[in-house]
This record gives C-alpha cells, sequence and structure tokens, in this order.
C-alpha cells in the first residue's frame, strides 16, 4: 500500500465506460501493472448498482467485463476507520478506501470530494489532474 496507489469513485469509473476519453485513460492507468488500484465492498456494490440505471447506456456485458477485471486486477480492503469528511455523506466509503490503502490518489469527478484538496495524505485529483501527475512524473524520471 501506499507508493502508486490509486482509488477511483463511481463517477470516474461511470464515465470512463460510457463516455471514454480522460476518465477511461485514466482508468486504464490503475490497471497497469505499475499502480494498485484499491476498492472497497461498498464502492464495488455502488459501481454495480449504478451501472445498471436505465440512464447509463454501459451494455452489460461490458459493465460484467470491468466488473471481473475490477475483482481480478484491484486490490480489496475493509476499511477499519469511518469518516465523516464530505458533505455528501455517500462519498465518505472513498475516502475510507483511500484512508486503508494508505493511496497517493483519490481520482474524482465529484465536486464534494474534490473540494477537499487532500485528505489524510491522498491527493483528491480529477481524472485530468491525475494523468497530468504521471506526465509530471514520466518528464521527472526521463530527465
Amino acid at each position: 500500500m501506499g507508493e502508486r496507489s490509486v482509488v477511483y469513485d463511481t463517477n470516474t469509473v461511470v464515465s470512463a465506460l460510457e463516455f471514454g476519453g480522460t476518465p477511461q485513460t485514466a482508468l486504464l492507468t490503475g490497471f497497469t501493472r505499475v499502480w494498485d488500484m484499491y476498492f472497497s465492498k461498498e464502492i464495488l456494490s455502488e459501481i454495480e448498482r449504478v451501472m445498471r440505471y436505465d440512464k447509463i447506456p454501459v451494455r452489460e456485458d461490458e459493465s460484467e467485463l470491468f466488473l471481473t477485471v475490477m475483482r481480478d486486477e484491484g486490490v480489496p480492503v475493509e476499511p477499519k476507520v469511518s469518516v465523516d469528511e464530505s458533505d455528501d455523506p455517500d462519498d465518505n466509503k472513498f475516502l475510507e478506501c483511500a484512508f486503508e490503502a494508505n493511496a497517493q490518489y483519490l481520482v474524482s469527478g465529484d465536486s464534494d470530494l474534490l473540494e477537499l484538496g487532500k485528505f489524510r495524505g491522498t491527493e483528491v485529483v480529477t481524472p485530468d489532474g491525475f494523468l497530468g501527475q504521471q506526465d509530471e512524473g514520466s518528464r521527472l524520471t526521463n530527465s
């Protein structure tokens, strides 16, 4: 846990699957062997539930494939600490997971999470901000 660890919120996952683009690139980065992607049962349940909404045009086979890959490639954690930091209590599960995993990043498109900026050592960033950090790290490593 720690360095090169990331947690994604539901907003980012659904945007990645629904629209592609930057959220998808950020999500795929988490599936590389360089990164450890953490999730909790609560996060996985929420993603699964949201992907079944009629208004979300993600095919069932795509969502099932994603959930299988997330379970196989991600790292499950059981948060032992409850937090009450977000203005939206439903968002606290992402903070709890990030804290338990000692995650470097929490990638989110949610304004309630993003306004925190940093939470107990975890940087809360947009998908674009996450990718920007990767680009910055690559430049420093390749210099």
